[in-house]
């Protein structure tokens, strides 16, 4: 199980930081929030299409290694960590998902 928590958790680190170089900016302006540190969230936006090749490759190996893949063992303190491993990944492949989408959706609300 302790590869499904790093891999899932890989997963929310890589999704963070593609989803910062714009989710912070457009949360600074809906807010009314100052634009002088609009500058320091674009310095991850090159970068944005490698982390978020990496988070979803992260997510395929959880999403084997938790659902294909089942485990031999059945004692409780197995169940009690798959339990969180599954809700790791469930928060990891939501924000991965709005690492993904957030930029189209923004462009289809402010035009």
């Amino acid at each position: 199980m302790k590869k499904e928590n790093i891999s899932s958790t890989g997963t929310l680190v890589a999704s963070i930081l593609a989803a910062i170089c714009c989710i912070g900016p457009a949360i600074a302006l809906v807010t009314g929030a100052s634009m002088g540190i609009l500058g320091s969230f674009m310095v991850l936006d090159p970068y944005r299409p490698w982390l978020l090749t990496a988070g979803g490759m992260m997510l395929g190996y959880s999403f084997f290694k938790l659902y294909v893949r089942k485990s031999v063992c059945t004692c409780e303190a197995d169940l009690r960590t798959r339990r969180v491993s599954r809700v790791l990944f469930w928060s990891a492949a939501s924000l991965f998902l709005v690492a993904l989408t957030y930029q189209r959706v923004l462009f289809w609300l402010y035009g």
